[in-house]
């Protein structure tokens, strides 16, 4: 029944539905056919051959839609097994000149069979055909069972006359041919070329012949070069040797002459570069020892008159020294005691005491302007002064003084100066811009300020000064201090201010005068932390008892 519908398509197609029937006795059959080698494989198994052009022209994918549909889905093979069996017929249409055979089975039976085959002669044609021939090459098959095949019956001479030996892996020599074989491992079939060699290996040859003679004309010319070229190279090496040697000497004035643009010239070129950029730095060196030496003795000077300077510097500080007092004076009424720090070698602070015909005490505290020996000259002529009229009373003083300042010429140099007549019932004060006496009062644990007007000593030709009186009760404790104590600076350049000095003298008030004094220090360094002492600091305190 299948033979026939296949014998006509169109009546075929119409009788599917009778198929069915038989479906699923013979559907594994034919889908294994169908599907693993093609309607080819069907019609060869037909007695009439011209069933196979009929098949051929059937649209193969067509007949598996119409068949596959006819089967149920029970017994359709999965996409596996279909994919397995599309490699096997894959792996089948690769081999060629085999034959393919199968059985179609109908309940337990054999019912047909389907053969197959692939022309061989076909594939082999197609496949040479598109070998390479622009060289003369002849392109050759054998098959399995020993048949040559070629394109021509002039080609098959030409193989048959090289006796090429049939499975050959490698390529082979036959009458200036040379053959190159490879064999299908799967069908057994060699494939291979022969070219032809003559034409080429005369061109070789030719150019062989070409080369050799060139090279010849090339040596010859180069024996007839050599000597004179190797000579100037000569002579330039040896100028180039005897430069640097002289150069290496210590001369660094040696030049080469540069007669060429060749490499020897550009070599001569830069020799004399590096001998000028030498004897450059020569001078250089010669120059830069020049000026260290002239550094080293101008060091030399400026220590010396640094040590010459220093030295009359502490002289001169030994010296302001002797001018302050020894040891403090015995004074019944009041306990005593004093410290100065000065900002300098030499300061421009000074105090000192002495004691009048009818036993009173008398204080003098001065602050000189600027520091150094200027300073020092200032408080020399102030002791000087105070030595001498100390009988004066404070006002008298400050007066006398001012005139003598000014007589001396000093310039805009000056001299702050207090005067303090220790008595009984307090004290007679005179000042001439000093910073204000404060007075700690033990009744009340108060602190007072004291201002006397005055300017200082040497700066106006008809300056006056007053005097005031400060009762003292017993307790009571009176601080005199320089500028420098007020005025000192912290990290930031803030002063400390007469109001700080106030608050630090009212909380240390009530100890012994050295005490006071300690703890006003201290302070004071805390105060400015870091930051140098700008200015001389003087302080005298005075309890009374």
């Amino acid at each position: 029944m299948l033979a026939q519908a296949i014998e006509d398509p169109e009546q075929f197609e119409d009788d599917m539905s009778s198929l069915a029937e038989h479906s699923e006795e013979i559907a594994q059959h034919v889908l294994k056919i169908v599907v693993a080698e093609g309607a080819e494989i069907i019609a060869n198994t037909m007695d009439d051959p011209e069933a196979l052009e009929i098949v051929t022209n059937i649209q193969s994918d067509r007949i598996r839609e119409i068949v596959l549909s006819k089967i149920p889905s029970r017994l359709r093979l999965t996409e596996d097994e279909l994919s397995e069996l599309e490699e096997r017929r894959k792996m089948a249409e690769s081999v060629i000149g085999r034959e393919y055979k199968y059985e179609i089975w109908d309940s337990g039976e054999v019912v047909g069979h389907v053969r197959a085959g692939i022309n061989t002669t076909d594939v082999l044609d197609a496949v040479l055909e598109e070998a390479q021939r622009d060289e003369g090459e002849v392109p050759f098959a054998i098959g399995a069972d020993g048949v040559l095949y070629t394109l021509d019956a002039e080609d098959k001479a030409v193989v048959d006359e090289l006796d090429i030996a049939r499975g050959g892996a490698e390529a082979t020599h036959a009458d200036d041919w040379i053959v190159a074989e490879t064999v299908d491992p799967v069908s057994g079939t060699t494939f291979g070329i022969a070219r032809p060699l003559g034409s080429g290996l005369d061109d070789i040859r030719q150019t062989a012949v070409y080369n050799m003679a060139f090279g010849m004309v090339l040596i010859g010319l180069a024996g007839f070069g050599i000597l004179p070229l190797s000579q100037r190279m000569t002579r330039h090496l040896k100028t180039l040797t005897r430069a640097a040697e002289s150069l290496a000497s210590g001369d660094l004035s040696t030049r080469v002459p540069v007669r060429s643009r060749d490499e020897f010239g550009i070599l001569a070129g830069a020799f004399n570069k590096m001998a000028e950029d030498l004897e450059d730095h020569e001078i250089r060196i010669v120059e830069q020892e020049r000026i260290h030496h002239e550094q080293e003795i101008e060091n030399r000077i400026l220590d010396r008159e640094n040590l010459r300077r220093k030295n009359e510097l502490e002289a001169a500080r030994q010296f302001q020294l002797s001018l302050l007092p020894a040891s403090l004076p015995y004074c019944k009424s009041y306990d005593i005691a004093v410290s100065t720090r000065t900002a300098t070698e030499v300061g421009g602070d000074y105090y000192d005491f002495r004691e009048t015909a009818d036993g009173t005490t008398v204080v003098a505290l001065g602050d000189a302007t600027g520091h150094g020996a200027a300073a020092g000259t200032m408080v020399t002529a102030a002791k000087s002064l105070f030595t001498a009229s100390t009988e004066l009373e404070p006002q008298l003083f400050l007066n006398r003084a001012t005139s003598v300042f000014r007589t001396m010429r000093l310039g805009r140099m000056a001299m702050a100066m207090a005067i303090a007549h220790l008595q009984e019932d307090g004290l007679r004060v005179s000042m001439a811009g000093m910073p204000p006496l404060m007075v700690h009062r033990s009744a009340t644990n108060g602190v007072e300020e004291f201002v006397v007007p005055g300017l200082p000593l040497g700066s106006f030709k008809d300056a006056t000064y007053r005097e005031i009186h400060i009762p003292l009760q017993s307790g009571d404790t009176v601080l005199m201090m320089s500028d420098g104590f007020p005025e000192l600076l912290d990290q930031d350049d803030d002063p400390l201010g007469y109001e700080r000095a106030l608050a630090m003298f009212e909380e240390a008030a009530t100890q012994e005068p050295a005490q006071i004094i300690k703890e006003l220090e201290a302070r004071s360094d805390a105060y400015r932390g870091a930051c140098p002492q700008a200015d001389d600091m003087t302080f005298v305190v005075l309890k009374k008892t």
